[in-house]
């Protein structure tokens, strides 16, 4: 049920051309609510937009119209029905909704990368797939942005994949000698290469034109890894 409410959030998303932060947010905001709160069947697709209604206001600088969220329902909820579940998620959450988004620790993490582009896009596409995944909700958002660098490191072949200076911007991990560190990585890479989840929004968006190449080159090197068991993956 998370996947289906996941990739509907992924179109509403992609509709209104958000920020990736207003997204992860409100995957974020969705998952807090529902570890709280017990929501029937016919309310999940409320739950999903009054979510990404508040992540928008919460991240955005020129945000959608009210009656925009309610369009996207399909008829699901009206503008009044998103009020009243704003109110109550807010609430539910005791108006927390600030969360150490994923985004500012790659920003963070990249400098030791010197903002490498292709690497950092790469790690993006990861950062998502890892974000929308329900086997990574809780995993620190620190921690997913620095498997996401790790593995794009790899991808784009890059001579040292890790050393002091990632340990330094990534908040202290060892990513070539920590266990649980490596195996988050395998999972994230199997979950590319074979997902377990069916995120149907997630392979629409990275199809299209403007993601195609780097999402190709992503899973054929996960398929390739996974296949060769992971060979010299955790290697300087």
């Amino acid at each position: 049920m998370r996947a289906i409410l996941v990739s509907w959030l992924l179109e509403g998303h992609e509709k209104f051309q958000c920020y990736p932060e207003t997204l992860y947010l409100a995957i974020n905001l969705m998952d807090r609510f529902l570890s709280k709160n017990k929501v029937t069947l016919s309310k999940l697709q409320l739950l999903a937009v009054t979510s990404l209604f508040i992540a928008s206001k919460f991240e955005e600088v020129n945000l959608p119209k009210l009656s925009d969220y309610a369009y996207i329902t399909d008829g699901a909820a009206s503008a009044q029905d998103i009020k009243s579940a704003e109110m109550y998620m807010l609430t539910s959450l005791q108006f927390n909704i600030g969360w150490p988004n994923p985004m500012n620790f790659l920003r963070r993490i990249s400098k030791a990368d010197n903002y490498d582009f292709e690497t950092r896009n790469i790690a993006k596409i990861l950062l998502e797939y890892a974000i929308c995944c329900h086997r990574f909700v809780n995993v620190k958002p620190s921690v997913l942005s620095a498997i996401a660098m790790f593995i794009a490191r790899r991808i784009t072949k890059k001579s040292i994949i890790w050393d002091e200076t990632f340990t330094h911007y990534s908040g202290g991990i060892d990513a070539l000698n920590d266990p649980q560190f490596k195996r988050y990585c395998k999972d994230l890479i199997q979950e590319v290469s074979s997902p377990s989840t069916k995120l149907d929004s997630l392979m629409i968006k990275f199809r299209e034109q403007r993601y195609r190449a780097l999402f190709s080159k992503v899973l054929h090197w996960c398929r390739e890894q996974n296949e060769n068991g992971f060979n010299k993956l955790f290697t300087n």
